[in-house]
């Protein structure tokens, strides 16, 4: 693909936009799939530091998931391993509810 060219390619990704206003007067925004239809210069733009960001990413949760299957290989009967979603509980606070 030569980003030179002038012919607009189709894509789409997922952005934070406007729905409306709040009752208060605040706007509204929601993550919604937007379809984009740009030159192959302005997707690559968008596309080389989300790379970078994936790379990164996949590289730590390999390197976590070796060290976790590695745990696991070695646990002995009196060992216990503790796995802590911080995405849902960041603040490590201890929950009764019933999981749905």
């Amino acid at each position: 693909m030569d980003p030179s060219n002038e012919i607009l390619i189709p894509w789409k990704r997922f952005e934070n936009v406007f729905v409306g206003h709040f009752d208060d007067g605040g706007d509204q925004h929601a993550i919604r799939l937007v379809f984009k239809n740009t030159l192959p210069s302005e997707f690559l733009a968008f596309l080389k530091p989300k790379l970078i960001e994936f790379v990164i990413h996949n590289f730590e949760a390999k390197w976590q998931d070796a060290q976790f299957k590695s745990c696991l290989d070695n646990l002995t009967n009196d060992q216990i391993v503790n796995v802590i979603d911080f995405v849902e509980n960041y603040s490590f606070k201890e929950h009764n509810e019933i999981q749905s």
